[in-house]
C-alpha cells in the first residue's frame, strides 16, 4: 500500500540536471495552495512559480505567493495550458496585493500561441522591505499547469514556457518555510500520499496539509535530516487536529539512524476535514518527508535518499517526485471515487 520506489539512477539524473543561478522555483500541486517566501525579490533572485496540478476532475485554482520586495519595480509574465484537455487551464486571473489587501497590478492578456496563452504586467512604486501577495486564479478542467515569472525591474521577462508534464495526486511537494495545501481529494481506505519538504531558506517551519477523510484509520512515518551541516532540521513536531481544532494526535519520537530522525503515529475512527502540521527549525535549508496511509500500521524508517554531496534545489526535486509518483501509480491499483465527494474535485 506505501509507496517505496527511489530508483537511484532516477535521483543522479535528477541532481545532475540542477541549474545553477537559475529562478528560484517554487510548485503548486493541489488546487488551492499558499506559500510564503522569506528571501526577498530583486535583482538577483528571480522566482518562478509552478503550477503542476494533477488530474483530480478538475476544480477552482486558488493559488497565492507572499514574498518581500527587493526592488521598486516588479514585473509579470505567465504562461498556462490551454491544451490538451488533462492540464487545460482557463478563466486565469493573475493580481498582486500589498499587505493591506490594496489591489496594485493585475495582469493584461497578450494573446494565445499554440496551446499556451499569456499575460503580462509591470509595476513601480513598491516599498522596498514591505510584504506583498500575488494570487493566481482560475479553472482547471481536469488538472492545471501554468508557470509564472517575477522579476526585478520594468521590463517583464520572457513568457516561460510551461511544459506539459506528468504529475501524481500520491505525490506533494512543500517548499517554502510557510506553507498550506488543500488537497481536494477525499481519502479512502488503502489510499497514501508522500509529502516531501524541501527547503532552501533557514528559519521556522510551518507546513499544514488540510485533509479530507472518508472515516478510519490514518497513519504516518516522518523522517527528517539531523546530520549536522545542509538541510538539517531540529525540533520537529507533527501534530493532527480535527475541524475544531482538537488535537487528535501527535508523532512519537523512534530515534535517529545515519542521521536521520524518525518518529510515527496512528489513530482510528477519523471521518471529515483534518489538518497535518509539521513544524520544526531549518538550521542550513531543510528536508523532511511525511508518509501517510489510511490503514493502522504504524510505518517502519523510510530514509530519505541522499548522496553524492549535492543538495539538489527544489524544482529537481519536485521532479523527481512526479516520477515516483507517476510510477506508483502505474504499479498499484488506483482508488476510485477519491473525488466524488469533495467540491473543489467537482
Amino acid at each position: 500500500m506505501r509507496k517505496a520506489l527511489y530508483l537511484g539512477a532516477l535521483m543522479a539524473t535528477a541532481i545532475a540536471a540542477t541549474a545553477h543561478g537559475a529562478p528560484v522555483t517554487l510548485t503548486y500541486d493541489t488546487f488551492n495552495e499558499n506559500k510564503r517566501l522569506l528571501t526577498a525579490i530583486d535583482a538577483s533572485t528571480p522566482v518562478r512559480l509552478d503550477g503542476l496540478i494533477p488530474d483530480r476532475n478538475g476544480g477552482a485554482l486558488g493559488q497565492t505567493f507572499t514574498f518581500v520586495a527587493g526592488s521598486s519595480d516588479l514585473s509579470m509574465s505567465a504562461g498556462w495550458r490551454v491544451a490538451p484537455p488533462e492540464v487545460r487551464t482557463i478563466g486565469v486571473n493573475i493580481d498582486l496585493f500589498d499587505a493591506a489587501n490594496n489591489l496594485v497590478a493585475s495582469d493584461v492578456f497578450s494573446g494565445v500561441s499554440g496551446d499556451l496563452a499569456a499575460s503580462q504586467f509591470s509595476t513601480s512604486g513598491l516599498t522596498v522591505g514591505a510584504v506583498y501577495t500575488l494570487q493566481f486564479t482560475g479553472t482547471a478542467l481536469e488538472g492545471g499547469r501554468y508557470q509564472v515569472d517575477l522579476a526585478a525591474g520594468a521590463a517583464p521577462p520572457p513568457t516561460p514556457p510551461t511544459p506539459v508534464v506528468p504529475t501524481s495526486p500520491e505525490v506533494s511537494l512543500f517548499d517554502t518555510l510557510s506553507g498550506g495545501k488543500f488537497y481536494g481529494r477525499v481519502f479512502d481506505h488503502g489510499d497514501s500520499l508522500l509529502i516531501d519538504g524541501v527547503f532552501g531558506e533557514s528559519g521556522s517551519i510551518f507546513n499544514v496539509a488540510n485533509l479530507t477523510l472518508t472515516g478510519g484509520p490514518l497513519s504516518g512515518g516522518i523522517t527528517w535530516l539531523v546530520a549536522p551541516g545542509d538541510l538539517r532540521t531540529i525540533g520537529v513536531n507533527v501534530d493532527l487536529f480535527d475541524a475544531a481544532n482538537m488535537l487528535v494526535a501527535s508523532d512519537s519520537f523512534m530515534g535517529v539512524t545515519d542521521g536521520q530522525a524518525f518518529s510515527n503515529f496512528a489513530v482510528d475512527g477519523l471521518i471529515g476535514n483534518y489538518r497535518l502540521v509539521f513544524s520544526g527549525t531549518a538550521t542550513q535549508g531543510g528536508r523532511y518527508r511525511i508518509n501517510l496511509g489510511q490503514d493502522l500500521t504504524a510505518p517502519g524508517f523510510m530514509p530519505i535518499p541522499t548522496g553524492g554531496g549535492v543538495v539538489p534545489e527544489p524544482q529537481s526535486w519536485a521532479l523527481l517526485l512526479v516520477g515516483f509518483g507517476s510510477m506508483g501509480v502505474a504499479l498499484r491499483r488506483r482508488r476510485a471515487g477519491w473525488c466524488q465527494l469533495a467540491p473543489m474535485c467537482r
